[in-house]
Formats: structure tokens, sequence, C-alpha cells
């Protein structure tokens, strides 16, 4: 019985999965980029409140700091903190997508080729029997 799933159908397919988690990486980013940015008000805002100001002056920033609680933007505490943890993961996920992709210029040949070249040091100090096949480097290009 032939292979249904050959080795170029999984290429194509881990290829496929990495295009797409690469743009689901993008839009993760660009919304915690967003979301910090919105942010920035929550301590501007808390520095208002520590000034003095006239009763007519806290209403109206009590009002305005409500309207940016309701829509999601202000928060008692500010969550940079937070930000900067999910940035690291971000970063770290980047890392990951990138060396999945290439593994870092390590392909499928320069594998092969470290491969043989431990198989062959191994060979040299515990005395093999069998003699190594002369070292060719056109076979790793």
């Amino acid at each position: 019985m032939a292979k249904l799933v050959t080795k170029r159908y999984k290429q194509e397919a881990f290829n496929e999965f990495l295009r797409y988690r690469r743009k689901t990486w993008n839009i993760m980013f660009i919304v915690l980029i967003v979301g910090a940015l919105l942010q920035y008000p929550t301590p501007i805002i808390q520095k208002i409140k520590q000034m003095e100001l006239d009763k007519k002056e806290a209403k109206a920033l009590d009002l305005f700091t409500l309207g940016l609680f309701y829509l999601g933007i202000y928060s008692e505490h500010d969550n940079l903190n937070l930000v900067g943890i999910i940035l690291l993961g971000l970063t770290i996920e980047r890392i990951a997508i990138n060396w999945l992709k290439n593994r870092f210029g390590c392909n499928h040949f320069k594998l092969q080729k470290f491969a043989e070249l431990d198989m062959r040091v191994k060979a040299i100090r515990q005395f093999w029997d069998i003699s190594n096949p002369p070292y060719d480097m056109n076979r790793y290009r």
C-alpha cells in the first residue's frame, strides 16, 4: 500500500502551519501594542488626580475617567508589567517560529554532516575495526 502522506506533503503542511502561525503572531503583537498604548492615559490621569483641582474640574475628570473605564481603557492600576511579560512571551514565540522555519541556518545537509563527523570521532575514540570512507565535502552542498 502506497503512503498517502508523502514527505513533500508534510513539508508543505508544515510551511502552511508556519505561515498561519506568523500571521497570528503579527496580529497578537499589534493587539498588544495597541493595548499598551491604550493604558498610557491611566498614569497620566492618576497624576492629574493628585493635583489640586476645584469641584467642577474634579467632577469633569471623574466623568472622563468613568467613560474611559467603561471603554476598557482606564484601570485603577497600570498593567505595564503585565504587558512586559506578554511582550517577552511573544518575543520568545517569535524566536521559536524563526527556529522552526530555518533552524537558524542549520539545514538537513549540515545536520547530516554533523552526524557523520560525530560518527567519525566516535570511531576514532573507540578504535572501530572498520575504516571510514574518505570525507567528501560535495556530499553536503
